[in-house]
């Protein structure tokens, strides 16, 4: 490797990692929404379903709908995060690959972005 390309590989991983570390935090904040989210579903249903068993027949039927309709909403819910998840995954895989076919317009804007977030970090005087 020469000593010119060392640094496009290196900024290279870092973004790389980055880009990585990213889609697993977003990935795992998904799963995270997705199981607090299923625990609500179903806590929200035992209680429904418990109220219905006191009141009577018709009320039964209904928790039974209810328990029904929250675990399809539930069940949804988790599609959506598996879709997301797989979206990040693909958008992290696109970025990759254009890293490797253009690294240096993948520096160009890597350097951008850290001059945009240093002018705006920096605050105005």
């Amino acid at each position: 490797m020469s000593r010119t390309s060392r640094p496009f590989q290196s900024t290279y991983d870092e973004t790389r990692s980055e880009i990585e570390r990213g889609a697993d935090k977003t990935k795992d904040a998904v799963d995270s929404g997705v199981e607090t989210s299923k625990n609500a579903v179903q806590s929200a249903s035992e209680k429904v379903s418990s109220l219905a068993s006191r009141v009577g027949d018709s009320a039964s039927e209904m928790a039974e709908q209810a328990k029904e309709t929250a675990s399809d909403m539930a069940e949804r819910g988790a599609d959506y995060a598996r879709t997301a998840s797989r979206q990040v995954r693909t958008y992290a895989s696109d970025l990759e690959d254009v890293g490797r076919r253009n690294p240096l317009a993948t520096l160009a804007a890597v350097l951008f972005v850290g001059v945009a977030i240093g002018y705006l970090s920096r605050g105005r005087d």
